[in-house]
């Protein structure tokens, strides 16, 4: 893959906290209670673990609490991972939350969404009170990307390292029924026909690793395109996926340390496995992995005037904590 300068820079550097004792047996750091960021952090005390569950008014209460930042219509909150942005009628999600969340932060109108995390990441949740301003938000985000820049950036922790230090995924990728689970699989070299009857997108992302250690690396993310479950299956093509992917990382395997593509018919969606140095550095038993939460995070958000950031949350932190990942300076 052709190495490329990346166009938005991160601001800011990610700051983990002390790694804690040795942990007791199995124990490990996710079971930790978990703190938001930003106000009414004893309000939320050890409830708001990775994932959840939580209640209506617990929800209500994080969510308030993350605001990262607020200026005129918009609003942009720092959400869990777990917590789905629509749902099913009478299941819990942002947008059944919206409604009651306007009246906390005392705004006039309702909120509806611009831009938010998928169910499984955490972070940047852009949400606004003015349809018009909502418009003018996405007809900034199209023009970004026409101009090849990237609005969102997103940070994840892999197991794994990318082969080169920064550069370009591109792939087609199309969804596709296999068993019972409708998958994302990408496709290499798609037809012209499959491509104009949408049966296939072309998609691109840029990344730039920010720091390593053995075994694993802290990625930035930039996407171009917009598909379902994008960034983690360009994950899985560069060989390192995303910590806690319990879907796509199946189709990554090791034989003899080294790591190669599974075909995505054979490669069924199971909890991820982990090297025995990971393990250990993670304080976690392979048993235990199903409850590692997804470490993909939308850290940040270029707006027309500013760029919004929100910090990781506290698992993803630990995570940094744990494994002896710092950022280092920018390649050159």
């Amino acid at each position: 893959m052709a190495a490329s300068r990346l166009v938005l820079r991160a601001g800011g550097r990610l700051r983990a906290p002390r790694a804690p004792p040795a942990a007791r047996g199995a124990q490990a750091w996710y079971q930790m209670p978990l703190t938001p960021p930003g106000r009414g952090r004893q309000a939320a005390g050890a409830l708001h673990r990775a994932g959840g569950p939580w209640s209506r008014q617990e929800l209500l209460g994080l969510l308030e609490a993350a605001v990262v930042h607020r200026a005129g219509p918009l609003v942009a909150i720092s959400k869990p991972p777990g917590l789905a942005v629509t749902g099913t009628p009478g299941q819990l999600s942002l947008v059944s939350l919206l409604p009651d969340l306007s009246q906390r932060l005392s705004l006039p109108d309702e909120l509806h969404v611009v831009k938010a995390a998928g169910k499984e990441l955490s972070g940047l949740v852009l949400l606004s009170s003015c349809p018009d301003a909502t418009q003018q938000l996405h007809t900034f985000f199209t023009q970004l990307r026409r101009a090849g820049r990237s609005p969102a950036t997103y940070r994840a922790v892999t197991a794994g390292m990318p082969a080169a230090m920064e550069g370009e995924i591109r792939t087609g990728l199309k969804l596709e029924q296999i068993g019972d689970l409708q998958l994302v699989v990408p496709v290499a070299a798609p037809s012209r026909r499959s491509v104009e009857r949408k049966e296939v997108r072309k998609t691109l992302t840029r990344y730039e690793v920010l720091a390593t250690a053995p075994g694993c690396a802290l990625v930035q993310l930039q996407p171009l395109t917009a598909f379902p479950s994008q960034l983690l299956v360009h994950l899985t093509l560069l060989l390192c996926p995303a910590l806690g992917d319990h879907l796509y990382s199946a189709r990554v395997g090791t034989v003899l340390g080294e790591s190669f593509l599974l075909p995505t018919g054979s490669a069924v969606p199971h909890t991820q496995v982990l090297g025995e140095q990971l393990l250990h550095r993670l304080r976690l038993t392979q048993q235990l992995v199903h409850r590692l939460p997804l470490h993909l995070h939308l850290h940040q958000l270029l707006l027309p005037t500013n760029v919004v950031t929100a910090p990781p949350p506290p698992f993803f932190l630990q995570t940094l904590s744990l494994l002896g990942l710092s950022e280092c300076p920018a390649v050159p």
